[in-house]
């Protein structure tokens, strides 16, 4: 049968104390990984919304770059049938129309001011 004393009942206690900080900071550290896996799925999920945004917007930018596409085209088209009419109108001018269209664009950008 084991001798308990004074010595062996003080390492006893302190190993108990030193088993119940490790226990604690095992619990703490559970609740951190499961803080940090919450933010994580939070973090996932605002990555796909994220991507779900940015693949919506390419899709806009594509339909956008084929409509200006095919207004060059029409434009283009418009203008050498103008010219069958009309040579000297100055809309025949790929420069003046390049021009107009500049200027627009530049208008449209431009900050917009209320009366």
């Amino acid at each position: 049968m084991p001798e308990f004393n004074a010595y062996t009942l003080g390492v006893a206690q302190r190993n108990r104390r030193v088993a119940d900080q490790n226990r604690q900071v095992a619990e703490q550290n559970g609740d951190l990984a499961k803080q940090w896996m919450a933010y994580a799925e939070k973090v996932k999920a605002k990555l796909s919304t994220v991507e779900q945004e940015r693949d919506a917007l390419r899709q806009q930018l594509q339909a956008m770059q084929m409509r200006a596409e095919a207004l060059d085209a029409l434009q283009d088209k418009m203008a050498a049938e103008l010219a069958k009419v009309s040579p000297s109108n100055p809309l025949v001018s790929v420069a003046r129309r390049n021009a107009i269209v500049e200027t627009a664009v530049t208008m449209a950008r431009a900050p917009q001011t209320r009366l």
